[in-house]
C-alpha cells in the first residue's frame, strides 16, 4: 500500500564518508536565496546560481561532493564520472552502493540514466511560443471586438504568450527548452523522475541521491519572478511506488544556469541535466528528429529515452492555435517503445476547468501509462539475481570485446563480479587491464593504495575537476 504522506527524501543519504552522513571533510552546501521552492517549504532554496559551496571550507572537494556540485551546475556527465571514480577508489563505496539489476535491459547498473528529448513540428509560418498544456484557456472575445475570420465565428482569442506560466523561459537551458515546448507535461514528467530518484527504494540507484536537488519546480528558468500555484495531487502508482513526493506544486521561477550546445537545424539544441541522472537531449524538428534524439541518447550513454512529440496546429477559421503532445519511452537496449495517446492543449485546459479531481488529470493518467504500466517495473534498478561464475566470465568477455569511449561503467561491472567472488584476481586484472591501460594499472586499481587506485582511473575525470582526487572516505598523504 502506498504511503501518500511520506516524504521519501527522509531516506536519502547525505554527503560524507563513502557518500553517507558522518564522514570527515565533507563539504556541506551553503544555500542562499529567497525563493519559496517546494510547496509549503518556507525558505527553500531557489535553483541555480544561488547554490554555492560554503566559502568557510578551505579543503578540496571530495569526489562525492564534486559530483553533487556538478549536478547542481547541470553537468550530468561530469557528475557521473565523479561517481564512478568514487565507487572504484573508495573502500566502502562498493558495499554501500552495490550494482543492481535492470530487468528491461537484462544488465546490471550502478545507476540508471534517462534521456529526454522533444520532436517539435509547427507550420512553417508559425513563430510564436507554442500553445502548451498548462496554459490557461483563452477567453472568448465578443464579435464586436474582433475582426476577420475569428470575429465571424466568435472564436476564442489567441493565447497570449504572457498568459502562459511558461512565458519567458530561457531556451538556452535544458529545463527552459523542455518547458517551452512541453509545458506542464514536461514539468510533471520531471517530477515523476525525481520522486523515483529520491524514493526509499532509489529506483535509479542509491548513489544518485547524493544530490540535494529536491524539486523540479526549483529549476524552472524564466525572466520573471512570478509564483504559479496548481492543485496539489499525490499519485499512487498501482502499488508499485511507495512514498512519491507529492505532485502538487507551488512553483517558484528562478534562473537555471546550464550549458547549451548550438545546433544548425534551426531549433535550439540545449543539452544538460534536468534532474540528477536525467539528461536533456535537445529539441529537433528534422524529418529524422526521432532518430537524431535516439542516436544522441546512445552517444550520451543513457539507458532509455523519453521523447515528447509536439505538433502545433492552426485553426483554419480563427486566429488561434493549439498543440497536441504525446510521450514515448524508448528502451535503447531492446528497441522496445511505448507511447501515450495525444493530448490537446485545449482539451486538457477545459478538462481541468471542469474537473478538479487531480487523480483523473489527463496528463497524470498519461504518465501512469508510461510509469505504472511499464517503466516502474522494467526500467529501474532492483536486486541482482543469482549469477554463476561462468555467466559472469562470459559477460566480462563481452564487455572487454566491446568498444568503450568511457570504460568506467564496464570496469565497475567487472569489479563488482570480483567483489562478489564470481571472478578471480587474474581474470579481473586481465579484463580490467584491457579497458584502462594494462595489467599493471589494473593491479593497482584492484589492490593498490588509495592514491594508486585513483591514479589508475583519474584520467577519466573531467579536465576542470576541482578536487584533489580525494575520495570522501579517505585522505591521501
Amino acid at each position: 500500500m502506498v504511503d501518500e504522506d511520506e516524504d521519501p527524501s527522509a531516506a536519502t543519504p547525505t554527503r560524507g564518508g563513502s557518500g553517507i552522513a558522518g564522514g570527515k571533510g565533507a563539504v556541506q552546501p551553503n544555500v542562499s536565496g529567497e525563493g519559496s521552492g517546494i510547496a509549503g517549504g518556507k525558505g527553500a532554496p531557489a535553483r541555480g546560481a544561488s547554490i554555492a559551496v560554503d566559502p568557510v571550507e578551505t579543503g578540496p572537494l571530495s569526489l562525492v561532493d564534486q559530483a553533487a556540485k556538478s549536478f547542481d551546475e547541470f553537468k550530468e556527465f561530469d557528475a557521473t564520472q565523479h561517481l564512478y571514480v568514487h565507487w572504484l577508489t573508495d573502500t566502502g563505496a562498493m558495499s554501500e552502493y552495490p550494482l543492481q539489476w535492470v530487468a528491461g535491459i537484462s544488465e546490471p547498473r550502478l545507476f540508471f540514466r534517462w534521456g529526454v528529448g522533444v520532436v517539435y513540428n509547427a507550420p512553417t509560418d508559425f513563430s510564436d511560443q507554442p500553445p502548451l498544456i498548462g496554459d490557461p484557456v483563452a477567453p472568448t472575445v465578443p464579435s464586436a471586438n474582433r475582426s476577420g475570420r475569428a470575429a465571424m465565428f466568435n472564436q476564442p482569442a489567441p493565447n497570449s504568450a504572457l498568459a502562459s506560466p511558461y512565458a519567458g523561459v530561457d531556451l538556452t537551458t535544458p529545463t527552459g527548452n523542455l518547458l517551452y515546448h512541453t509545458g506542464d507535461f514536461g514539468e510533471r514528467l520531471m517530477k515523476r523522475l525525481n520522486s523515483r530518484r529520491l524514493h526509499r527504494d532509489f529506483f535509479y540507484g542509491k548513489i544518485l541521491a547524493i544530490s540535494k536537488f529536491k524539486s523540479p519546480e526549483d529549476a524552472r528558468p524564466t525572466t520573471t519572478t512570478t509564483t504559479i500555484t496548481t492543485p496539489a495531487t499525490q499519485r499512487s502508482q498501482r502499488a508499485v511506488v511507495e512514498g512519491d513526493i507529492e505532485e502538487g506544486t507551488s512553483r517558484t521561477v528562478t534562473t537555471n544556469n546550464a550549458r547549451s550546445t548550438p545546433n544548425t537545424s534551426g531549433v535550439v539544441a540545449t543539452t544538460g541535466t534536468l534532474v540528477p541522472g536525467v539528461i536533456f537531449l535537445g529539441t529537433e524538428s528534422d524529418t529524422d528528429a526521432e532518430k537524431i534524439l535516439l542516436e544522441r541518447g546512445e552517444t550520451s550513454g543513457v539507458d532509455a529515452v523519453l521523447i515528447f512529440y509536439v505538433t502545433v496546429k492552426e485553426k483554419s477559421r480563427s486566429d488561434s492555435a493549439y498543440s497536441t503532445t504525446k510521450l514515448g519511452v524508448h528502451n535503447l537496449k531492446t528497441g522496445e517503445k511505448k507511447e501515450t495517446g495525444s493530448l490537446s492543449s485545449e482539451t486538457v485546459a477545459k478538462v481541468r476547468q471542469r474537473e478538479k479531481d487531480s487523480d483523473n488529470d489527463p496528463v497524470e493518467v498519461a504518465l501512469d501509462k508510461i510509469f505504472g504500466d511499464f517503466a516502474d517495473s522494467s526500467l529501474r534498478v532492483s536486486a541482482m539475481p543469482e549469477i554463476k561464475p561462468e555467466i559472469a566470465q562470459k559477460r566480462t568477455d563481452t564487455l572487454v570485446a566491446e568498444s568503450h569511449t568511457n570504460p568506467l561503467p564496464a570496469v565497475a561491472e567487472i569489479m563488482s563480479y570480483h567483489k562478489a567472488g564470481l571472478l578471480d584476481d587474474a581474470s579481473t586484472i586481465a579484463a580490467v587491464g584491457k579497458l584502462i591501460g594494462g595489467d599493471d594499472v589494473a593491479q593497482k586499481l584492484l589492490s593498490g593504495t588509495s592514491e594508486e587506485k585513483l591514479a589508475a582511473v583519474k584520467k577519466w575525470l573531467p579536465d576542470d575537476a576541482e578536487n584533489s582526487g580525494q575520495s570522501s572516505g579517505e585522505k591521501f598523504r
